[in-house]
């Protein structure tokens, strides 16, 4: 299945000078800062491992025994010894009624390296060896961080789907919503003439436009009858579209938010901009719209056959290969689900996944749950016969039977934070909701895949089109002939209230990453903006011809109802005279089977400069491997790094732990 997500960035620079790592937090004479249970270490030289038998009452030794789900701070060393030099404490943790391992400590060596450090642990570096071993480029000090280390993480934002433990070690919150990575954009496919707009929801402008076809192998050419409809953000804010052309070769382009490929080499991107400031890009001016040569386009590839037309459009929790999400794209006439690398396009091969993914009904609309499953939804061309969903694991591929709904109509489909599913009923003016995940009577389903779960629904007054959750219990619907966006209670489904955007047809509906809601207009060239928590203010923005998306155009939903996302940042000014050469990094960590905590590494000049840097790895830590320590000697030798931290689990109840971390520097450059 799919992922559970936290993005945890941690952005450190080296120290002023050399031998002093940086601070984050209180001092801590001796490592004993933190108290958690402190414990003394052992009298010896660490040499003896401990023995289970024999323990005093209360002794916090190895083995021994303890209170189910405590932890304590220990070290192993001569404690003359803890928080000297490379020494650090560690944690033990109890584990069925015994005292487990101290993890995180760090014992003195045995012997003095020419290294610029107190490797022993006596308060001196670098004795016995002759006058300039200084000078050597060795390991030096660390930016130590984390309760492992004696220090607290800081407490996470607000609505960053992140908490801190009882220990201050860095969590998961289980099935919150985050809404870090958030973006400020919206991208709107324009049926009507071919083309996709970018809207900032800052500046509320259309700040560019592109064919819905860009360079490709396939003889495919920008023009209306590519027909774009449903688009779809992945976690690093780049969009794709998929282009229907009913009658010839379906595809799907992507367009990079702003890592955009500088393909003529002219040393500067060119791409589509509002250069005259009037908050509209004008098709007609080769300075605005640049068409296929725009090079924010990043590909577009054909998908299934001639006149397979590729309507459903999702993206599930990406693979190592592909960290910002893979693709699911429905061909409605083929019946049949195609998962496409979100990198390259390319199908996603890898043992036991069926792809294409054949299914029981032509799919419309599409979304993916916390579970990792993909819900497609049919057209519901009347009132009867019913609407149908399918779902399909995207795991393994395996699609489930078609379930069908006590009522007809269904148009377009959204997931909530419960995992519960959403249509819009179009011809039978419905607002339907299902939970694959439990029944009627509130137990758990089986295999949500075969159905079994519990349906509700309520009539409206209006033809329903695109449907969106918020973070706020509410469930969206573009209002086809209301020329509205109301709001329904998702627990009650109790009507809320309607708030008019204007101009025609409303067809698609979204929330953008401030919580304000989208309506956009089919039969025009507008996308409008509604404030429903401050008096519904509305503002309109222009865009292209017959505007026709009602996907997860802003991908709000990805990242908190299908993935979601947290942040965390901590920054240490450094290295002001040297360069910095960058030596190791390590981290202390718990995970569980079916979780894993990846590690990403970007340097630059400055801060400013870091969401632009290159970044290193992944350096992933689960329960099968390891990839720490990760030497780090090819870094660039610049100041300031950032370390992206990324938690995931297979069970959104289960998370992995950061306990600390390590960042080892030397500042002889």
């Amino acid at each position: 299945m799919p992922r559970l997500f936290v993005l945890i960035a941690l952005a450190a620079t080296a120290c002023s000078e050399p031998h002093h790592p940086a601070s984050h937090g209180p001092t801590c004479p001796g490592g004993q800062c933190g108290q958690i249970g402190d414990q003394g270490g052992d009298p010896g030289d660490g040499s003896q491992r401990p023995d289970p038998s024999g323990c005093d009452e209360g002794e916090l030794r190895e083995g021994c025994p303890c209170d189910a789900d405590t932890r304590a701070r220990c070290y192993e060393g001569p404690e003359a010894t803890a928080g000297i030099g490379i020494c650090l404490r560690g944690v033990r943790e109890c584990v069925d009624g015994r005292w487990g391992p101290c993890t995180g400590q760090r014992l003195p060596e045995s012997q003095e390296t020419c290294n610029q450090t107190d490797d022993d642990c006596d308060g001196d570096i670098d004795e016995g060896f002759p006058q300039g071993c200084s000078s050597q480029s060795q390991p030096g000090e660390p930016v130590a961080r984390g309760p492992a280390h004696g220090q607290a993480f800081e407490e996470p934002a607000a609505n960053s789907g992140l908490e801190r433990d009882d220990d201050g070690n860095i969590v998961l919150i289980p099935g919150e919503a985050g809404e870090q990575v958030a973006t400020n954009s919206l991208w709107i496919a324009n049926a009507g003439e071919g083309t996709v707009s970018k809207v900032d929801t800052d500046l509320l402008q259309e700040v560019a436009r592109y064919p819905s076809v860009g360079p490709n192998r396939a003889g495919l050419t920008p023009h209306a009858d590519q027909s774009p409809s449903r688009t779809a953000i992945d976690l690093a804010g780049n969009a794709f579209v998929a282009n229907r052309n009913f009658e010839g070769q379906g595809s799907v382009t992507k367009y990079a938010d702003t890592q955009c490929n500088d393909r003529n080499g002219n040393g500067r991107i060119d791409t589509s901009a509002d250069r005259n400031g009037n908050g509209s890009i004008d098709v007609n001016d080769p300075t605005e719209y640049l068409g296929m040569e725009d090079e924010c386009i990043l590909w577009t590839l054909p998908v299934g056959g001639q006149a397979g037309v590729p309507r459903a459009l999702a993206i599930d929790g990406g693979d190592a290969q592909n960290p910002n999400g893979n693709l699911w794209v429905g061909l409605f006439n083929e019946r049949r689900f195609y998962n496409l690398q979100g990198e390259s396009g390319e199908l996603v091969r890898r043992p036991g996944l069926t792809n294409p993914v054949d299914i029981a009904h032509q799919p419309y609309g599409a979304v993916i749950d916390a579970q990792g499953v993909v819900w497609s939804t049919s057209l519901g061309a009347g009132v009867m016969p019913p609407s149908t969903l399918v779902g399909v694991d995207s795991a393994t591929g395996r699609a489930g039977q078609m379930i069908q709904s006590p009522w007809g109509g269904s148009y377009g489909i959204a997931a909530d934070a419960r995992g519960r599913l959403w249509l819009g009923g179009f011809f039978g003016r419905r607002l339907t909701s299902y939970d694959p995940n439990f029944d009627d009577q509130g137990q758990a389903v089986a295999d949500p895949l075969q159905g079994g779960g519990h349906w509700r629904s309520v009539p409206v007054q209006w033809m329903i089109r695109g449907v969106a959750a918020d973070n706020q219990g509410r469930i969206w619907a573009a209002t086809n002939e209301g020329g509205s966006v109301a709001a329904w209670d998702a627990d009650s489904m109790d009507f809320l209230s309607n708030h008019s955007v204007g101009g025609s047809a409303t067809v698609g509906v979204g929330v953008d990453f401030t919580g304000r809601i989208w309506g956009v207009s089919g039969g025009g060239d507008l996308a409008s903006r509604v404030d429903p928590d401050n008096g519904g203010a509305m503002v309109r923005v222009r865009v292209g011809q017959s505007p026709y998306t009602y996907s997860d155009f802003t991908g709000f939903a990805l990242r908190n109802f299908t993935l979601p996302r947290g942040s965390y940042r901590t920054v240490v000014q450094g290295c002001s005279k040297r360069q910095t050469s960058w030596q190791s990094f390590d981290a202390v960590t718990t995970t569980p089977p079916g979780t894993r905590i990846r590690f990403r590494i970007r340097v630059a000049a400055s801060e400013g400069e870091l969401a632009q840097a290159v970044a290193h790895g992944p350096y992933e830590v689960s329960s099968e491997h390891s990839d720490l320590p990760a030497m780090l000697f090819e870094l660039p030798t610049l100041s300031t790094a950032m370390i992206e931290a990324e938690l995931s689990s297979d069970d959104p109840q289960i998370t992995p732990i950061l306990r600390g971390f390590d960042l080892y520097f030397d500042c002889n450059g």
